[in-house]
């Protein structure tokens, strides 16, 4: 889906204890840990304090996070993270490199699941850690005026599609991760809500800005799921709630923690 400055911005609001919550109590200093997907850092840093002195090493298919997250961890003094470009299904790290490794809507774009769940069951070691949290697209909420925004979810969720991604993801993790031979399963959900004023102003204008990005309008009409028409209702609809004393969006998240089968 590729990285907009509008989608950084949304991605700098989440940290370890809002996104990690899952694999948290299975953690511990010392370890060395694979966070895989790691954006602009704003969870793998976090990662980092918990393992410290542990070692973090933190992956992205995209080289402008790899360089953004390295300063963020330069700047927040985390010497014992390190972050390189690496594809989740072909891993550059030898067999049981790791004690815990964990995702964060990352398989949820990966068209083959077990493929990537095969590489992390490779890297980490028996009796290791293996945690994930994706999207439960159609469990998404959209409250008062927002609620004619659902079309515009409806269209990210096709692209998503489009691009042999899997927008409910979240909800299929147990099942994936016991398919992929992890004991001791755990699964999970949670929001990620919008819910106080300017909490909802953000949100009206993060999204208003995403779709409006270049990028994303050439996606759309590429694909013909949605045309200029289409995507300025979505705009209209976002202005009109952040004058609405009851909108709400919350984004649903599934979780599962498993571990490597000794």
């Amino acid at each position: 889906m590729g990285y907009t400055e509008e989608f950084l911005q949304l991605l700098e609001r989440r940290n370890a204890e809002t996104c990690a919550h899952h694999v948290l109590p299975s953690l511990e200093s010392g370890m060395t840990m694979l966070a895989v997907g790691c954006g602009p850092g704003s969870i793998s840093v976090g990662l980092a304090t918990i393992v410290s002195p542990g070692k973090l090493i933190g992956i992205d298919i995209e080289a402008s996070q790899v360089e953004m997250t390295t300063q963020a961890a330069a700047d927040g003094g985390h010497a014992n993270a390190t972050f390189q470009v690496a594809d989740v299904t072909d891993l550059p790290f030898d067999d049981d490199s790791f004690d815990a490794a964990a995702t964060h809507a990352v398989l949820m774009h990966v068209p083959d699941t077990q493929a990537a769940l095969s590489e992390l069951s490779r890297v980490v070691r028996p009796g290791g850690v293996i945690g994930a949290r994706e999207t439960i697209w159609s469990s998404n909420i959209l409250g008062a005026t927002e609620a004619g925004f659902t079309d515009g979810l409806d269209a990210f969720e096709q692209l998503l599609l489009a691009n042999s991604g899997h927008p409910d993801k979240g909800s299929e993790l147990k099942v994936d991760f016991i398919a992929a031979g992890r004991d001791d399963v755990v699964a999970s959900a949670s929001l990620e809500q919008f819910a106080a004023p300017d909490d909802v102003k953000w949100f009206a204008s993060f999204a208003k800005a995403f779709i409006n990005t270049p990028s994303y309008a050439e996606a759309m009409d590429a694909t013909g799921i949605a045309d200029a028409t289409r995507r300025e209702s979505w705009n209209t609809k976002l202005d009109e709630s952040t004058s609405d004393p009851a909108a709400y969006f919350a984004m649903a998240w599934g979780e599962a923690v498993g571990r490597v089968a000794a």
